[in-house]
Order: structure tokens, then sequence, then C-alpha cells
């Protein structure tokens, strides 16, 4: 089935405006129907292949790299893709989604581990402020004005 390039974003859980960009870099990738504005994307592989760019974006790749990888799986054109049964796209579509949630926990327990780290060190901060403000209010009026 053919879908425009907006309904094939939605499905991948990708922003249109991504999409565009994808589908604009990576072209020779998708299979098409029609031209200008008629253009139509073929669901299954345009889905998985939107999938796939993001999760290698999401894991640090350049362009050269996610080429790389776009061309071993699909060569030039996907047009052989687009007959692979439809669980077989469904599972490839989830296993990219799982890979994209992985990397989404790693990120985020990194900024955790990050934050804890930071805030350990503020506490730190604060005890010895407090600790030395009680060590001024403990001294009587004249130890203060004598700076011991």
């Amino acid at each position: 089935m053919y879908l425009t390039l907006k309904q094939c974003a939605n499905l991948a859980s990708i922003n249109v405006s991504t999409a565009r960009f994808y589908k604009d870099r990576y072209l020779q990738y998708f299979t098409t129907q029609g031209e200008g504005k008629t253009t139509k994307f073929e669901q299954d592989s345009t889905v998985e292949i939107l999938c796939l760019i993001k999760a290698s974006y999401a894991k640090g790749y350049d362009h050269d790299q996610i080429t790389e990888v776009l061309d071993r799986r699909y060569g030039v054109n996907v047009t052989d893709l687009v007959t692979q049964e439809a669980d077989n796209s469904t599972e490839t579509m989830q296993q990219c989604l799982i890979e994209v949630f992985k990397e989404e926990i790693s990120r985020l327990e990194d900024k955790i581990d990050s934050l804890a780290s930071c805030s350990d060190e503020r506490d730190k901060r604060i005890m010895e402020n407090i600790r030395l403000i009680q060590e001024q209010n403990s001294k009587t009026w004249w130890q203060r004005i004598r700076g011991k």
C-alpha cells in the first residue's frame, strides 16, 4: 500500500519535517509512486527505513555511516522489500523501535548518573558552608572582630 510521507512519518513516530529531511538525503532507498505533490511511498519499506535512519542518528552515526547501513541492507533500491511478508517488516520495525528505546533509556540513565553526581557535589558544598556559618556564629563578638 502506498501512503503520503506524512502518513508514513506518523506510523514511524517521526516529525514530518524530519521525515522530509530523511527523504531528501536518502531518496534512492525509498520506493515511490508518482511525482511532485502526488508522490506516494510504499508503506512498509518507508516506515522501516525511517525507523532505521532515526535509530542510526540516535546512535550518533553520520551521513556516510547511515548510507553504508542502508546500502548493506537495501542496496540502491528497495523494490525487493515490497514483496516481503508483512509480519517480517512489522518485526523489523518493532526491533528498530526497541533499539531506539534502549538507546534513549541508556541516555537517560547516563543523565541521571550525571545529575546524581552533581547533586552530591552541591550537597557537600552546602554542608561545608553550613559548617563555616555555624563556626562563625559560635564565636563571640570580639573573636569575630579579631578574626580568630
